[in-house]
């Protein structure tokens, strides 16, 4: 589908073509009114990373290129490529805008309000870097409750958990940081200089550094988390190897016990009297007992 118009915002007029879902030689026919030489077939069909190129047309004018993918939440935190772009190929007088698994509900009613088409862009990239600050909340709620988790219950569950969190959160801050990139390099393009306001491109810079550090941030609350889910355990597993050294100290009294009454030589106190096997077993018991009460008062059981 193409819906071309025109926009007068602050005595300039620029025409825009929005294209969503191109078949065939859609996009070749707008780019080709650039005059430039922009071959974007295998742009187009990249779904992984971001782009920004300045180019000059065959007059010496400013033609700009971005592309980048757009993830959903679920998408955005794994490795699988997203089947969403959104490339803008523009200059002072023409705005080219090219969907690809992109809903362009809303897109065409601001591309018909008073705003330029290059404000338009910058609008998306606004709404974009608000719902990267929702999925940081919700990042950070994750983060939060596994480290409840760990100080109550260090367990496999939680340690599986966890690596689910980091994975995410590697994989999104990839992700930002990849868009970073671009989109620092396209604030800083000459007609988007002169066609958006400073509020508004500031704005934006104040998003990508605000999801730059909040990245930084959680990646670093990860890993201390992690940490101490590694403290916790090795903890658990030295009380537990401390209790059965405790345990086997205290069962090998009566055992070294009966070992000596029970071997086959003489001079053993009781040997030949009726009741020395009770008395070895009272002996075996008492000093059994006695061993786990004091280890019990140092702690180790």
């Amino acid at each position: 589908m193409i819906s071309k118009g025109k926009t007068e915002s602050s005595g300039l007029i620029v025409e825009w073509v929005l294209v969503t879902d191109p078949i065939g030689d859609d996009v070749k026919k707008e780019t080709d009114k650039f005059s430039a030489d922009l071959n974007l077939s295998s742009l187009l069909d990249d779904r992984t990373v971001s782009y920004y190129s300045c180019l000059k047309d065959h007059y010496g004018q400013n033609v700009s290129v971005l592309h980048f993918p757009v993830f959903d939440y679920q998408q955005s935190n794994h490795l699988a490529d997203t089947s969403t772009t959104l490339t803008f190929i523009f200059s002072m007088a023409s705005v080219l805008i090219v969907l690809n698994g992109y809903s362009d509900e809303g897109m065409l009613d601001k591309l018909n309000s008073n705003r330029s088409p290059h404000q338009v862009m910058m609008d998306l990239l606004i709404s974009m870097y608000i719902e990267v600050d929702n999925r940081m909340d919700r990042l950070g709620q994750k983060i939060r409750e596994a480290k409840s988790e760990t100080i109550e219950k260090a367990n496999r569950e939680v340690l599986l958990s966890l690596a689910d969190i980091e994975q995410e959160m590697v994989i999104f801050s990839k992700r930002l940081e990849d868009y970073g990139e671009a989109f620092h390099q396209w604030l800083s393009d000459s007609t988007i200089d002169r066609t958006c306001t400073h509020q508004e491109i500031e704005k934006v810079r104040l998003l990508i550094r605000k999801s730059l550090f909040n990245s930084q941030l959680f990646k670093e609350l990860i890993e201390s988390t992690s940490g101490l889910l590694s403290d916790s355990i090795d903890n658990r597993l030295n009380s537990i190897m401390e209790f059965l050294e405790s345990i086997a100290l205290v069962i090998s009294i009566p055992t070294l016990i009966f070992s000596l009454f029970g071997m086959n030589t003489g001079g053993l106190v009781g040997r030949q009297s009726p009741f020395g096997t009770i008395v070895v077993i009272l002996i075996s018991v008492l000093l059994g007992a006695a061993v786990a009460i004091y280890l019990k008062r140092k702690k180790y059981l």
